[in-house]
């Protein structure tokens, strides 16, 4: 399925809407969310990363990172930094990612996945459960999408967990002078962009799941 990454303003936000998307539900059950785009240099979106910012922050490290990326990347020319969330029906951000499109050499294009963050209410634990399961898998499954839609050779990351991203047997390490440096030592091949979604989508079905949280 290719997504419509067309403008598709909801709720009088600047932000895009893309797609609906389902995710599990510590019941046993799935919801349905919004996957959307913030726009640096909207004002409204700009507001709604700077509560994230404060809400989150005490919490999670990440989410001063990509507000102040989001920020300053309005002084980029010719700006290839994409920011993106999933959302529920009342616009609370249950999870938010930043990419960034890149180019190796003259023909090769991939997409460098910056920052993912989960709402720390959301990071699933026995103690806490949350309402949601796998917000970041979810997330991660719309920009392998959005890279297979835009025929990029690979989406690659620097992992800070790497328990998280081999769970899926899919994203393998870099050469070696990329993990010494720690620097896009996780890469996802186009080859293996419709496994690593139908993956995610899997487990939205599977009684029987093995959990690695983001």
């Amino acid at each position: 399925m290719k997504v419509n990454f067309a403008p598709n303003t909801i709720n009088g936000f600047g932000k895009t809407y893309i797609d609906k998307v389902k995710v599990r539900t510590t019941g046993g059950g799935t919801a349905d969310v919004n996957f959307v785009e913030y726009h640096p240099g909207d004002k409204n979106d700009k507001k709604q990363l700077a509560y994230l910012k404060i809400a989150w922050g005490e919490h999670q490290s990440f989410i001063k990172d990509i507000y102040n990326e989001f920020v300053f990347s309005t002084k980029i020319p010719n700006n290839k930094h994409h920011f993106y969330g999933l959302e529920n029906a009342t616009d609370r951000v249950l999870a938010i990612a930043e990419i960034t499109d890149k180019n190796k050499g003259f023909s090769k294009k991939y997409t460098y996945i910056d920052y993912v963050q989960t709402a720390p209410n959301e990071q699933y634990s026995p103690a806490r459960p949350g309402r949601y399961r796998g917000l970041g898998e979810t997330l991660i499954s719309k920009i392998v999408q959005r890279a297979k839609d835009e025929n990029k050779d690979c989406v690659k990351l620097t992992s800070v967990n790497d328990d998280f991203w081999n769970s899926s047997g899919l994203f393998k390490d870099c050469d070696i002078f990329a993990k010494i440096f720690l620097t896009d030592n996780k890469r996802l091949s186009k080859d293996d962009y419709d496994k690593y979604i139908s993956y995610v989508d899997s487990k939205k079905t599977s009684d029987n799941i093995t959990e690695i949280y983001l």
